[in-house]
């Protein structure tokens, strides 16, 4: 096997392992598994029996090797620098598909664009349709009666409620779900501390924010959460800071998440904000964003070893795309020097 096959087989097992995910939202996993996860299962047992390796002895047993294997510790080649090194498909400490393994799936990213597409196409009026993304954006949890304290928010929630479901179990605690106070986004919590939440860099110096199940919780699909929500909240500081120095940002694809600048930075005008943990994957994707910025939370070049690098290293140069941090383009807007001018 080479590494593109190597690759196409940890991004199938990582499609499997969502696809178990799903399936598992109750708690309880009926047998047979899915086609999908048996027939990647089968593939990983031969490779291993072939290689003289003990093979998993099940999809348990899978299942846990991927909450301790990275990509170069398979029993089959992949690309290098696919994934960072020490990535895993599953959270080892909330044992759910990763950010990493998401974004290798291959298919979250554009099932969230294809859902905010619908949205805006069954719009009703121009601006419902961002209205109705900017209530995905706010609300990754919507608790019973929240809809009634925002200002047109009914009619809002009868366009979205479809893309919520109620929690799983796998989130309640105590019956209770916690979210982190600074993403927003499902957290785990001990002794009123955040131990992890589903955006994986937050700071845990605040409390979370809980909510009894009673309250007729409801979460926003997995695949708007990470690749909607999360990024959509980056676009929302930045507007705000760019604003505040005299700088307007226009957004004109709410499908892509793409802004206009009313003045070009490093020669670019399109304005495209992602939240990726993975870089190298990221530069694949921003292939569809020719001639642009794409602009990552700072927090991703702080916590993650070399992302800029990995970033140019896997982007195409037909692309012409610059990778810069939310506080690079506001500090380039306000003419202050950034890494990117001491280069």
């Amino acid at each position: 096997m080479n590494e593109d096959e190597g690759t196409h087989l940890l991004q199938a097992l990582a499609q499997a392992v969502i696809e178990l995910h799903n399936v598992g939202r109750s708690g309880v996993i009926s047998l047979p598994y899915p086609a999908h996860v048996q027939r990647i299962m089968d593939r990983i047992v031969r490779l291993c029996l072939d290689l003289g390796q003990r093979p998993p002895s099940g999809v348990p047993e899978l299942i846990n090797w991927c909450t301790q294997r990275g990509p170069g510790d398979w029993p089959f080649p992949v690309q290098p620098d696919l994934v960072r090194p020490d990535s895993v498909l599953v959270d080892p400490f909330s044992r759910t598909p990763s950010r990493t393994c998401f974004e290798l799936a291959g298919t979250a990213a554009d099932a969230a664009r294809d859902l905010i597409r619908q949205l805006i196409e069954a719009a009703d009026a121009p601006n419902s349709g961002r209205r109705a993304r900017a209530f995905l954006v706010a609300h990754p949890v919507v608790v019973n009666g929240l809809t009634h304290q925002i200002s047109g928010g009914i009619a809002t929630w009868q366009r979205v409620r479809h893309l919520y479901q109620f929690v799983p179990p796998a989130h309640l605690k105590e019956r209770q779900i916690a979210a982190c106070p600074v993403c927003g986004l499902p957290s785990k919590m001990d002794r009123l501390k955040v131990v992890w939440c589903e955006a994986g860099l937050c700071d845990r110096v605040e409390e979370p924010l809980r909510y009894p199940a009673t309250n007729g919780i409801q979460l926003l699909d997995e695949r708007l959460r990470l690749f909607v929500t999360l990024p959509g909240r980056i676009e929302l500081r930045l507007v705000e800071h760019l604003r505040a120095i005299g700088t307007d940002i226009t957004l004109t694809d709410a499908v892509e998440g793409a802004y206009l600048l009313e003045r070009p930075v490093l020669g670019k005008r399109v304005v495209h904000v992602a939240d990726r943990i993975e870089p190298a994957l990221l530069a694949v994707d921003a292939a569809r964003w020719p001639d642009s910025l794409v602009v990552v939370p700072q927090q991703l070049f702080d916590r993650v070893p070399h992302y800029r690098q990995r970033f140019t290293n896997a982007a195409s140069a037909d692309a012409d795309v610059a990778l810069v941090s939310d506080d690079e383009l506001v500090a380039l807007v306000g003419g202050t020097e950034t890494e990117l001018d001491r280069a």
